[in-house]
Order: structure tokens, then sequence, then C-alpha cells
């Protein structure tokens, strides 16, 4: 509740969340300051090593061209002639050491650097990691992938949040024991035929509908979002055979799946363009398959393993050092609630928020103000613009 004990929409302890953000706002600026010297130290030493290469040319140019000048004034019987072509292999030679030994000395410096770059770049995970694992910032829509590794699923969930981030995680499939093994269409939907096309049986003189029972078909791969579910289903695993490829969409008032089948030449066909077999495949059946499959990889959600990447506008933040602008953009999403529960407290120096237990006893949650912008203020430009995106100034 807020501080006038009216409903507090989010479920989650606000202001708890809130001191978590600024901790990490906290350590992030010291990681991307570091990962920003570490950028400038190779950036220079690249520069530092194409220069000394193009010093020690230049040298080795300027030495041979001194030779050859100087040989021109000698006689043509002169002993100091039949020495010139070991006098100028020994200069390049000697030039061409003193590159390839500098090249390696930088080489090495900036490989050492990138290892560096790497660690930073790996604790900067971790930290986004235990930020974000928490459900700190509410989600507006997901995408779950699962796909057939060995026996069992590899699961990959994006989360899309507001202000275009999105953060993409490794889900632990084995958590859940259904996804612990790769599942067949009947596990989750009992007598599904799908009409591949016209066959004349023996003896006979009109065509009818080929119909494949697909029971027994493995379900390989399944991309969900919001509504939306996409699978491929194969009669077998290990080797080429038919396969179904299914595009399920929840989301308009009227079911018009696409399905195609894919078969042993892997010629595709489109189920739903033959009228002869759009007419009599049971829509239902199809269905109910999707929405089976959709809710139980819905159990999925929650399973988040570890973060595999996140971005900002399309862009990665660590990879690309735009964290401290994911920082802003999610003091700008808490912005209006803070500015709500401000309103809301009784004052004008605190965050107060009220928690009630099972018994019915309520109790304050508060946070001063100052223990926030104390903190930011330590970090110069990004903390100022930390609390202007908070609009705690």
């Amino acid at each position: 509740m807020y501080g006038d004990s009216t409903e507090f929409p989010l479920k989650n302890d606000f202001l708890a969340v809130l001191r978590d953000f600024i901790d990490v706002v906290v350590k992030v600026a010291d990681l991307e300051e570091e990962l920003l010297d570490a950028d400038e130290t190779v950036k220079t030493l690249e520069c530092e090593k194409e220069s000394s290469l193009e010093d020690i040319e230049s040298f080795k140019d300027r030495i041979l061209v001194s030779i050859n000048e100087t040989l021109e004034s000698f006689e043509e019987d002169d002993v100091l002639l039949d020495c010139s072509a070991e006098i100028k292999k020994f200069v390049s030679k000697t030039c061409d050491s003193r590159a390839k030994n500098r090249t390696y000395s930088i080489t090495s410096i900036v490989a050492s650097e990138h290892e560096t770059i790497a660690g930073l770049e790996q604790r900067m995970m971790a930290l986004l990691d235990g930020f974000f694992i928490r459900d700190s910032i509410n989600a507006k829509e997901y995408s779950l992938e699962l796909n057939r590794e060995g026996e069992s699923y590899n699961g990959k969930l994006t989360l899309f949040y507001d202000k275009e981030i999105t953060c993409q995680f490794e889900t632990n499939t084995g958590v859940i024991g259904f996804w612990n093994v790769l599942r067949r269409v009947t596990e989750f939907k009992k007598n599904v035929k799908i009409p591949v096309g016209m066959k004349k049986p023996l003896l006979k003189k009109e065509f009818i509908v080929d119909y494949v029972n697909i029971g027994d078909y493995v379900l390989t791969e399944v991309t969900t979002r919001d509504k939306k579910v996409q699978m491929v289903l194969r009669r077998q695993i290990g080797i080429d055979t038919d396969c179904f490829k299914l595009d399920l969409n929840y989301d308009s008032e009227n079911f018009d799946p696409t399905i195609i089948y894919v078969d042993r030449d892997c010629q595709e066909h489109n189920i739903m363009r033959a009228e002869e077999l759009s007419t009599v495949i049971d829509l239902q059946n199809i269905k109910e398959l999707g929405t089976n499959v959709l809710t139980k990889a819905e159990e999925l959600i929650p399973q988040k393993d570890e973060l595999l990447s996140i971005n900002l506008n399309g862009e990665n933040v660590v990879k690309d050092r735009r964290t401290h602008e994911l920082m802003i953009t999610i003091a700008q999403i808490y912005e209006p609630i803070i500015s709500e529960i401000r309103e809301k407290s009784i004052s004008e120096t605190e965050l107060i928020l009220k928690a009630q237990d099972e018994s019915g006893e309520r109790r304050e949650i508060y946070l001063k103000i100052t223990e926030i912008t104390e903190l930011l203020n330590k970090l110069n430009k990004t903390g100022k613009e930390i609390i202007n995106a908070l609009k705690l100034a």
C-alpha cells in the first residue's frame, strides 16, 4: 500500500528494489569506467604498434637510400661495392627483426588487455544478471524458444520491457520434469490427424484424403511470443524424415493457422492453401494442440537461469558500453512510481509504503531520499543524470 493506505499496484517491495537499483548503478559506473579505460589502452597500443612499424620502416628506407647515395660516389672497382648487397640485407634483416619483436611485444600486451576486458564484461553481466533475474522491472512481453538438444530441450527466454530494453536468459528446463525429455504430440493432444494429400486406394476409383496421425511425432522446436506459437514436429529423430511446421496465432479473432508439411524429399506443402485439404482438417484439434503446448511452455517463464544478453534499442549494453544509458533508462521507468509514492507519502523527505502481514497488522516501509541522492552525487555526471531521471533533484 501507499503511505496514505491506498492500494499500491506492484506486488513487490519497491523500496527494496530501488535500494538494489542504486547499489547496481554505483557498481555499474565503476565497472564501465574500468572498461572504457581498458578500451582506451587497447586503442592507444594499437596506434603505438602502427606508429612503431611505420617509424622502423621509414628508418630502414632512409638507411638504404643513404647507402645507395654513398655507393654512387665509389669507383666501379671499389671493394665496398661488392659488399653493398650484404650491407643492405643486414640493414633490412635487422629492421625487420626489430619490427617483429615490437609487434610481438605490443600484441602480447593487447592480448592481456583483452583478457582484462573479458573479465570486466563478465563481472558486468553477473551484476546485471543479479538485478534482472529478480524481476526488478515488469516485462511487457516475452518470447520463449525451445530447441532439441540431444534427448531433451535447450531453452532461451527473451523478456521485452518498456523503452526498448530486452533481456535474453537461458532457462533451466530441468527444473520442470515435463521438459526433461523430448515430448510427443500425443502428450499434448491425442488423435490429431493432418491431411497431407489425396490418395487412390487399391481397387477403388475415387481418390480419398490421405491423413497422417501425428501422435507419435516429436516436438523438436517451439517458439512462443505472447499468444503466438510456432512448432516443428518430426516423425523421427536422428534421420531425415518428414515433418510438420505449425504457425498458430491466438491473437486474431479468426483462428487461421499456417500448416506446412515437409515430405521426405524436403518438398514443402502448404496444407491450408490446398482447398481439398483445408476444408477437411480439424482446426479445433490443431487449436487445442497449440494451446496445450503454449500452456506447458509458459511454466518455464519463471525458470530464468542465466542472463545471456541485454540490449537497449537493439544494441548490446555491455559490448557497446551503454550500461550507463541503461541505468538512466531504468530510472526513467521507475520515475512515475517514485513520483506517485512521494505524492502519497506524509513526509517530503521520505518515500513511504505500507506492508500488511497475514494477521492484518500494518507497518511502514520507508527510504530517505537523501540515502539515494548522497550515493548518486558521488558519481558526478552519471549520478546527476540518474537523479534527474528519477526527479529527485
